[in-house]
C-alpha cells in the first residue's frame, strides 16, 4: 500500500498558476493523512509561500520546496541542501549577469531578485511566492536554488540553451515548465528530498509514488517503481515514468487519490 505521495504543483497537482485549491481535492488530502499516508508536495518554490498556500490543508504536510533544496514536515526544518560555495555562486551568479539573464535566487524564507521583469514580478506574487527585489543577490545567505527566466517560453529554448551548457559541468540544469530553467547542485533535485522522507520515516521505495510534468520531476521518480508523468510531458519526462495520468484540468491526481483512499476504506472495513 502506499503510504508517500510526492506530487509537483504547477500542471501536475494543479493547473498553472491555479488560484486556488479545489475543496474536494483538500477533503481527499485530508482523508488520507488522516489513514497515515504521507503527501509530499514537491516544487520549484520556496518554502514560505508553499506553506503560505498549502498550510490550511494540514500540520503533517510535508514540503519538499526549491527542488529538495530545502525540506520542512510542516513548520519543522529538516534539511537544507545549499547550491553551492562562495566561490560556486560567484561564478553562476557572475555568468547569469554576464549573459544579461533574468534569473531568480531560492532561500527557504523568500526568492530574491535582482532583475526580474515587473511582470513577472507581480505574477509570481500573486501566486503566493515572497519575492523580495536586492541590489545584489549574492550578499544573500542560504541560497538552494537559481532559476534562469525564459520570458518567450519554449522548453527548447531552455533545454539546449548554448550559454547554459558549460554550467551543467558544475551544476545540475533541468527545465521547469515552459519558463524557467531550474539549477540546483549536482546530485541534488526533488529526488533527494523524497530519499529523506522515506528513510526519516522508513517507507520503502514501493511504498512511494511519485507524479510529475517535467524535467525536474524526474529525479523523483528514480526513487520508486509507481512514478507517474501527467499527459502531454515532454519526452524525457514520459519516457522515465512508470506510467502516465490525466492533467489536473482532467482531474487526474484527484482520480487517483480518491481510489487510493478507497482501497484504505476498503481495509478498514475487512
Amino acid at each position: 500500500m502506499i503510504k508517500l505521495i510526492a506530487t509537483d504543483i504547477d500542471g501536475t497537482l494543479l493547473p498553472p498558476a491555479a488560484g486556488e485549491i479545489p475543496e474536494d481535492l483538500v477533503k481527499v488530502m485530508r482523508s488520507l493523512m488522516e489513514c497515515g499516508v504521507r503527501i509530499m508536495i514537491a516544487s520549484g518554490r520556496p518554502y514560505r509561500g508553499l506553506h503560505n498556500v498549502f498550510g490550511f490543508i494540514g500540520p503533517d504536510l510535508i514540503y519538499n520546496c526549491s527542488n529538495g533544496g530545502c525540506l520542512y514536515c510542516g513548520e519543522e526544518f529538516i534539511a537544507l541542501k545549499s547550491l553551492g560555495t562562495r566561490e560556486d555562486m560567484e561564478y553562476l551568479v557572475g555568468k547569469l549577469r554576464a549573459m544579461g539573464r533574468m534569473f531568480t535566487c531560492d532561500t527557504p524564507s523568500a526568492c530574491y531578485v535582482e532583475n526580474l521583469s515587473d511582470a513577472i514580478f507581480e505574477r509570481s506574487l500573486k501566486a503566493g511566492i515572497n519575492m523580495i527585489r536586492t541590489d545584489d543577490v549574492l550578499k544573500i545567505p542560504d541560497i538552494v536554488k537559481i532559476s534562469v527566466a525564459y520570458p518567450d517560453g519554449g522548453p527548447d529554448r531552455h533545454r539546449n540553451d548554448p550559454d547554459i551548457i558549460e554550467l551543467r559541468e558544475r551544476f545540475q540544469a533541468a527545465p521547469a515548465g515552459e519558463m524557467y530553467l531550474d539549477i540546483n547542485p549536482l546530485g541534488g533535485g526533488k529526488g533527494t528530498g523524497v530519499r529523506l522522507v522515506q528513510e526519516k520515516f522508513g517507507i520503502l521505495p514501493e511504498e512511494t509514488a511519485a507524479f510529475g510534468d517535467a524535467s525536474n520531476d524526474i529525479s523523483m521518480f528514480e526513487t520508486t517503481p509507481h512514478s507517474y508523468a501527467v499527459e502531454g510531458s515532454a519526452e524525457d519526462v514520459l519516457a522515465a515514468a512508470f506510467g502516465r495520468i490525466p492533467g489536473p484540468r482532467e482531474g487526474g491526481m484527484l482520480a487517483w487519490m480518491k481510489d487510493l483512499l478507497a482501497e484504505y476504506q476498503r481495509g478498514e472495513k475487512a
